[in-house]
């Protein structure tokens, strides 16, 4: 395919032809960021009882009119008062005890006075006062989790709070990361002449832990099409994904979509996509099945196809689909664009007296790594946007 296709068409070329990955379980406290392979369903109501919201004293609202109370005994949290409230009685209760039977109220200590051995109280009760009812927050059989759902800490301790100690996920990628140029340089190799450090490759291993896959940073391989083979054939062998970074366009020197073509048993699906930056892109399906996705070797580019293209790619394989969070903002400074291509701006979202605003570069330039620092959203332009003015609002979506 060598039309240039638009950016959706591109992304879904790629993950109708992902497939989801096998599922394992894992214990709990090792499953945070993966996603849930199987419905998770609450095994009973919660709370498990009528609970106290505050510290203070449980009574019947019935009682409500009684000038003055009886205390009666105490119900704290795991351990909780055994007996039945009576009529014109009160216990003192404290934040996630069980109410005592009879009881259906609580009054908190700070509307609470006591003379003697009576007590008196400044508010009214009524039936559900300051408590947290039986079921109230789940009740038995409600879904709490579904298929594809991405775990996080906070749903860790949800989980946790049932009692769950080992969990169903999708297995994780392995994802090979493949730099061809001769001018690159491997970290921790000195530099000669000419050379640069490999950053993309690390930025891309980065990028493939943060978002659930497992990547592996292979050596440099040079501008020579059968060792770009040769790599890609390896790569293939032990990995879901393989992802190549340059060679990737039509130079003397670019081999990857050629070596991609021979490696796919000359089945490469190749296009370039009217995007900016990152118009040359490289996918295919390895004779095994595995896939694998060439990007450019401009640092931005690099970093704008990762999300746009590899980023769904890996929530495919994990089970789950990847929806940016897309808000829109004003922009700090006028943004040209370019028509007939998608554009895509990094910058990041700052705040100021007049409200949030996108800031981006102030001179796009895709091999400047240094746009990338503090990168935590992407300005977009459609295809048909010639750019827009200081202060006019713009689609802003947040890594």
């Amino acid at each position: 395919m060598n039309s240039l296709i638009d950016v959706d068409s591109a992304r879904n070329h790629i993950v109708e032809r992902i497939p989801r990955l096998p599922v394992q379980r894992l214990p709990l406290q090792e499953a945070c960021g993966r996603v849930i392979a199987q419905m998770v369903l609450s095994p009973s109501d919660f709370p498990h009882a009528d609970l106290s919201a505050m510290d203070g004293y449980a009574i019947r609202a019935a009682d409500a009119a009684c000038d003055t109370f009886v205390l009666q005994g105490e119900s704290a949290a795991g351990h909780p008062f055994d007996e039945v409230l009576k009529p014109g009685h009160c216990a003192r209760i404290f934040t996630g005890a069980v109410l005592p039977s009879g009881a259906d109220a609580v009054i908190m200590q700070e509307d609470a006075s006591i003379d003697d051995d009576a007590i008196r109280f400044a508010t009214k009760a009524h039936v559900g006062m300051n408590v947290r009812s039986h079921g109230s927050h789940l009740k038995k059989g409600q879904i709490v989790c579904d298929v594809g759902f991405r775990l996080g800490a906070s749903d860790i301790g949800v989980l946790a709070s049932f009692g769950l100690t080992n969990i169903d996920v999708f297995t994780q990628p392995r994802v090979a990361i493949l730099s061809t140029g001769d001018e690159l340089c491997d970290l921790g190799e000195p530099l000669k002449e000419g050379q640069i450090f490999n950053s993309n490759a690390q930025m891309l291993a980065a990028l493939v832990r943060t978002h659930g896959g497992i990547p592996t940073v292979w050596p440099v391989v040079r501008d020579v099409f059968d060792d770009m083979t040769r790599a890609l054939e390896l790569a293939c062998k032990f990995n879901d994904l393989v992802v190549t970074i340059g060679g990737v366009s039509v130079g003397d020197h670019d081999h990857v979509s050629k070596a991609m073509s021979k490696v796919g048993g000359d089945e490469l699906v190749f296009w370039k996509i009217r995007m900016k930056p990152g118009k040359p892109l490289a996918f295919g399906v390895s004779s095994g099945g595995t896939a694998m996705i060439g990007l450019p070797g401009n640092p931005l580019s690099a970093f704008v196809c990762f999300h746009q293209i590899v980023r769904p790619a890996l929530a495919t394989f994990q089970g789950t689909t990847h929806a940016p969070l897309c808000v829109s903002l004003p922009t700090a400074q006028s943004i040209r664009g370019s028509v007939g291509r998608k554009e895509f701006i990094p910058g990041r979202i700052a705040m100021s007296q007049d409200g949030a605003h996108f800031e981006g570069p102030a001179k796009m330039d895709s091999g400047n790594s240094f746009q990338l620092m503090g990168v935590s959203a992407l300005a977009v332009l459609q295809e048909d946007c010639g750019g827009v003015t200081q202060g006019e609002s713009v689609q802003v979506e947040i890594l």
